[in-house]
């Protein structure tokens, strides 16, 4: 053998530590929870935390050793996170248990449809008007709705609140759950005007008016008359599209019709179903020009005195001078 220096490579490979395993499973609860913590791994320290830090790490303080004392787990979100160590072995994996305990019962508000505010507790009477309803909760689970004998509909919510608007006659069961199973139910009845006919207005337009004096005179005159189911009427006001005062100017001397659209603004005691088309289209008419009135007889000399006459070809027309 020629002298010199030799060096061989080993791979030691140390047994991992088992997982940790929690006595209770992860989720949402309607009361506190104890939770044990165990290692089927003999000699084994576990070390834990409840604030979603790190429980390997040896320089967390928030970590603590387990002493085989259960770990109360009070209302609120908690994240319970372990790990299994010994000397000689490698680490255990860090498990995880999220735990919600969540004692009350989502709530169910109402108020009238545009108003401000959160609303207020469902009364059993029935309402006269158009509604908003508002459920929350910190972890609101579900919220479905069923009006009268129609199949019952899951509503979609964001941020733990749902909000939707009652706009039909009808009686309404709204159920929310929570992810600890905490339900709520409430019982909402409408009744509401229904309309039959929608009137639209009739709309005459001096020439050449300026597009804030035709919006002054829509928001005046420009209503719509809605018959309601028996002898009742009732006036609403209309969002009108595209008002562009070039359309109308006449140039001409006869009276033109000019089209506008618009939506009909309900009133809140009256039903919107799905019926109801509130899209309206008006004929306007829009005044031509007065025709210039006539002298009779036309301006000249004359060697006597004249009597003069002013007409115009216009009907109706009111002559200044």
């Amino acid at each position: 053998l020629t002298a010199g220096n030799y060096t061989d490579t080993y791979n030691l490979e140390f047994p991992q530590v088992e997982k940790p395993t929690f006595s209770v499973k992860e989720g949402a609860f309607k009361s506190e929870q104890t939770v044990t913590i165990e290692s089927t791994t003999p000699g084994a320290t576990i070390y834990y935390t409840i604030d979603e830090s790190d429980p390997s790490d040896e320089n967390n303080e928030k970590r603590k050793p387990y002493n085989n004392s259960p770990i109360e787990i009070n209302e609120g979100t908690t994240t319970l996170k372990a790990v299994a160590v010994k000397e000689g072995m490698v680490d255990s994996d860090i498990v995880e248990a999220t735990y919600i305990i969540d004692k009350t019962k989502p709530e169910i508000k109402i108020k009238k449809q545009g108003d401000e505010g959160e609303g207020e507790a469902v009364s059993t009477k029935p309402y006269k008007e158009r509604q908003t309803i508002t459920v929350t909760d910190d972890y609101l689970e579900s919220v479905k709705v069923k009006k009268d004998n129609e199949d019952e509909k899951t509503l979609s919510f964001e941020n733990n609140t749902c909000t939707f608007d009652l706009e039909e006659n009808g009686t309404y069961t709204i159920t929310a759950i929570d992810k600890a199973g905490n339900k709520t139910t409430a019982t909402v009845t409408l009744e509401l005007k229904k309309p039959t006919k929608i009137i639209n207005p009739t709309l005459i337009f001096d020439n050449g008016l300026s597009e804030d004096g035709i919006k002054e005179k829509l928001q005046k005159d420009g209503k719509v008359k809605i018959q309601l189911e028996g002898s009742d009427s009732i006036e609403a006001d209309v969002k009108w599209e595209n008002i562009d005062n070039e359309k109308f100017k006449n140039e001409s001397e006869d009276n033109e019709l000019v089209e506008i659209k618009g939506t009909i603004i309900l009133p809140s005691n009256v039903e919107k179903s799905k019926d109801t088309n509130l899209e309206i289209t008006v004929q306007v008419t829009v005044m031509g020009k007065v025709k210039q009135p006539i002298f009779n007889p036309q301006g000249g000399t004359y060697d006597s005195e004249q009597t003069v006459t002013i007409t115009s070809d216009t009907k109706d027309a009111t002559i200044w001078y």
